[in-house]
């Protein structure tokens, strides 16, 4: 499953958008792979979509 995304620094916003199926752990293993090369806390996060 390819995952596209941008970064906007200005806004503090990172928009992901997978291709194809996506399964619940998937997506939940990117979240956490995010958040732990930047350091964030969920808190952080503006939205989850």
């Amino acid at each position: 499953m390819p995952i596209y995304w941008t970064i906007d620094p200005p806004n503090q916003l990172m928009t992901a958008m997978a291709k194809g199926q996506v399964r619940q752990h998937e997506a939940l293993a990117y979240l956490d792979a995010t958040m732990a090369a930047t350091g964030a806390s969920s808190l952080d996060l503006r939205s989850i979509v």
